[in-house]
C-alpha cells in the first residue's frame, strides 16, 4: 500500500505523531488541534464565506484536552512556541486521538511527558479501538501497550508475539543455542494495570 499524500492517508484511516510533532509553532493550541479540519461557522458564514468557528474550536479541544487529563493549559489561545515540550507532545497527541483513526503511527510517544501524562496515554491508548503501530525506547510503555515486538536489525525484520517480557525471553533462549525455543514454553503472560492490550505492531527498542 502507497500513498501519494499525507492527506490520502488520514483520508485511508491513518493517523500519525511524528517524534518532531509536526505542529505549527505560531498557531494556537485549538488552530494546531484542528489544522486541516477546521470546524465553520453554520449557515451561509461558513458555507460560502468559509469562516471558521472559533469559538467552538477553542471550546472543543479546551474539553478534549480536559477529558483526556492533559489540559494543564489556562489560555487555550496562545501559541504552541510558548509551550513546554511535554505540553507541545499532549496537544499533538490530543490532535490525533481526536481523528479516531482505523491505524495509529507512532514516534516516541512517551518523550517530555511525566508519569501523570504518560499513564493518561496508556489509558486513552488502551481503550483504542484500532491497529497501534510505535516506535518506542520505554520499557514501560512498551511493555503495557505491545502484543507483539518487531525486532528491526542486520537488514531483516523478526516479529515475536507476546510482550516485551516474551520478546525478551525467546530472545534470550534463541540466543542460548535454542534457535527452536517458543512463546509455548515462555512464563505466563502478564500486562501491567491488569488490563488486555489493544492490537499492536511496535518496533523493539
Amino acid at each position: 500500500v502507497s500513498f501519494d499524500s499525507p492527506l490520502q492517508a488520514r483520508k485511508a484511516g491513518i493517523e500519525t505523531v511524528y517524534q518532531t510533532l509536526a505542529l505549527s509553532p505560531a498557531l494556537s493550541i485549538a488552530d494546531n488541534i484542528f489544522m486541516g479540519r477546521e470546524i465553520r461557522k453554520e449557515g451561509v458564514m461558513g458555507r460560502w464565506f468559509r469562516m471558521l468557528d472559533k469559538a467552538a474550536m477553542d471550546k472543543f479541544a479546551r474539553d478534549k484536552l480536559s477529558e483526556l487529563g492533559l489540559m494543564t493549559i489556562q489560555n487555550i489561545g496562545q501559541p504552541v512556541e510558548t509551550l513546554s515540550g511535554g505540553e507541545v507532545r499532549r496537544v499533538a497527541l490530543c490532535r490525533l486521538l481526536l481523528q479516531k483513526p482505523d491505524l495509529l503511527l507512532l514516534d516516541e510517544p512517551t518523550n517530555h511527558l511525566d508519569i501523570d501524562s504518560t499513564n493518561v496515554l496508556l489509558d486513552a491508548l488502551a481503550d483504542f479501538g484500532g491497529t497501534l503501530v510505535f516506535v518506542s525506547h520505554d520499557r514501560y510503555f512498551v511493555e503495557r501497550i505491545a502484543t507483539a515486538i518487531i525486532e528491526i536489525g542486520h537488514g531483516e525484520a523478526v516479529r515475536y508475539p507476546g510482550t516485551y517480557a516474551e520478546y525478551h525471553w525467546s530472545k534470550t533462549q534463541r540466543a542460548t543455542n535454542r534457535p527452536d525455543a517458543d512463546l509455548r514454553e515462555a512464563p505466563p503472560r502478564g500486562n501491567a494495570g491488569g488490563r488486555s492490550p489493544p492490537q499492536a505492531a511496535p518496533r523493539a527498542p
